[in-house]
């Protein structure tokens, strides 16, 4: 047997489980549920070859970075793959879209950015559901067409990360985008990045072997910026001295570090020097997440 016909042979099994075997999608099976699911038993065959239109701005971005990342993938201009972006002449909600898949064709709609970027999420999380079958020249996925919109304008994750030592910092910052990635293809616009005090600081220096570095915060802040996703910085404040910034601390009668002795004058100059230094390598988000709870040490 020639390459050929190994080639065309290889087509024809797929085609023949794709037949066989179709592949559907309940609402139940989709996180977040759509509003409207509309699919029939045909499979629309794909190829690992995509060419991604414009006009999805940071939505385009996001699903050419991720579709070039996997294994065996290929974007540009040549494909017999296609996504293409639709402006919805109706919407009931800001960040309403639609997403319509057919045989080599995904067409992302909606009204504004917020809307191509839930979009492109509902589409990435799609890949990665089991019912999707994946051969080694195509994939097949339901033919569908989803409609749908969120029911809260905010939807955020708390990460904690004031205690999390890894072996590398890098190793930290990958395991963080996996996170985010999974937030993003499930809707979330918010992420609280809770570092408490273990980060690179001016102001203070970091009670933990691997603190955060600069860099590697604005680029956790890049990556989630161009997935739809605020990232809000997290602190402790008064209580909690263990993962707080380590300012004006406080001791108790036997010498142990308690919390932040707010009776100080310079507690405030000093605290709003670390918000500033947080907000603006948060690149300014409308948040800031600064704890307070359980000082009741501090306070007797």
């Amino acid at each position: 047997m020639n390459l050929m016909e190994a080639t065309d042979m290889r087509a024809a099994i797929c085609a023949l489980v794709a037949l066989l075997c179709p592949v559907s999608l309940s609402a139940q099976e989709l996180i977040p549920s759509p509003k409207v699911l509309k699919q029939s038993n045909d499979p629309a065959q794909f190829s690992y070859s995509w060419k991604i239109e414009k006009g999805g701005g940071r939505a385009e971005e996001w699903l050419r970075e991720e579709l070039s990342a996997k294994n065996g993938w290929r974007v540009g201009d040549e494909a017999s793959s296609v996504i293409h972006f639709r402006t919805l002449s109706d919407a009931e909600n800001p960040e309403q879209y639609e997403l319509e898949i057919t045989n080599g064709k995904v067409v992302l709609s909606a009204v504004s950015e917020s809307g191509f970027l839930r979009a492109a999420g509902r589409f990435l999380a799609l890949l990665r559901n089991p019912e999707v079958q994946y051969g080694a020249d195509t994939f097949h996925i339901p033919v569908l067409k989803i409609r749908d919109w969120p029911d809260y304008p905010v939807r955020v994750m708390d990460l904690t990360m004031a205690f999390w030592e890894p072996f590398s910092n890098a190793e930290r910052l990958e395991s963080t985008k996996r996170i985010v990635r999974i937030l993003a293809e499930h809707g979330f616009n918010y992420v609280v990045i809770e570092l408490g005090g273990n980060y690179e600081s001016d102001h203070f220096k970091s009670n933990r072997p691997t603190p955060w570095s600069k860099k590697d915060i604005r680029e956790l802040v890049s990556f989630c910026n161009l997935r739809g996703i605020t990232a809000i910085p997290g602190i402790n404040t008064i209580g909690h001295l263990g993962r707080a910034p380590q300012i004006c601390i406080l001791k108790n009668a036997a010498g142990k570090d308690i919390g932040h002795d707010i009776r100080k004058p310079e507690f405030y100059t000093e605290y709003a020097a670390v918000l500033d230094e947080l907000m603006e390598l948060f690149d300014n988000p409308p948040y800031c997440r600064v704890g307070g709870d359980e000082a009741t040490e501090v306070f007797q």
